[in-house]
């Protein structure tokens, strides 16, 4: 009986340091190794506490022992052992359920964190595709404002040198258009002598060809 007492608070004992790392273990091949090194240390402890404590039940009732029958002392042994091989099944069922529910949690844990990458990876390409997006607006914005300057340039250049044609081309035109003028105005006009005519017509004669002469060069520009 005193072996009993000894047994099984160490028995509880190693039961709670077996479940506590059978709970902070790792799954896969931790949980394989787990149980590997817990079948072997409950082996060599078990039958190492076995061993000490029925050499200490003899050695501390050597006395009393000395008075029973092998007999007793035989039933006695097989009573703690099979007690202890119970206590070593329940350990191992309390085990293997929490194995079963561990591995549920981080099933569980995982399907959460799949979830949460794949939202954290939608949200980031939603993001780059709305700065894409921006960038690509921004850039043809640019393209088309450099495009109108290039254009409003090319009309200025056309401009130019369109006013340059036809400058040129009024300053080779207007002598002849003059020499035109002054040549049908002299055919139409009965010649007269310059010293006949009145001061007041010599004066006024400029005047009436230079104001014909704009009206002559004012038409080129107008057909232009």
């Amino acid at each position: 009986m005193n072996a009993k007492r000894i047994v099984l608070p160490l028995v509880v004992a190693l039961s709670v340091v077996i479940v506590a790392d059978v709970q902070a273990g790792i799954f896969g091949r931790r949980r394989e190794r787990i149980k590997a090194e817990v079948a072997a240390q409950l082996r060599w402890e078990m039958n190492g506490q076995i061993e000490q404590q029925v050499a200490a039940a003899k050695a501390e009732n050597a006395a009393q022992l000395s008075a029973e029958s092998s007999e007793q002392i035989q039933a006695e042994a097989a009573a703690l052992k099979a007690e202890l091989q119970a206590a070593v099944a329940d350990m191992r069922k309390s085990a293997k359920a929490m194995l079963a529910a561990e591995a549920k949690k981080l099933q569980q844990e995982t399907v959460a964190e799949i979830a949460k990458l794949r939202t954290d990876a939608e949200a980031k390409i939603a993001a780059q595709s709305d700065k894409l997006n921006k960038q690509f607006d921004v850039a043809v914005a640019d393209l088309k404002k450099q495009a109108n300057a290039k254009l409003d340039d090319v009309a200025n250049q056309i401009k130019t040198q369109t006013d340059k044609i036809a400058g040129q081309v009024e300053a080779k035109l207007e002598p002849k258009l003059k020499a035109s003028l002054m040549t049908a105005l002299t055919e139409k006009s009965p010649a007269a002598p310059a010293d006949d005519q009145p001061e007041e017509e010599k004066q006024e004669t400029p005047a009436v060809l230079t104001n014909e002469t704009t009206v002559k060069e004012e038409a080129p520009t107008e057909t232009k």
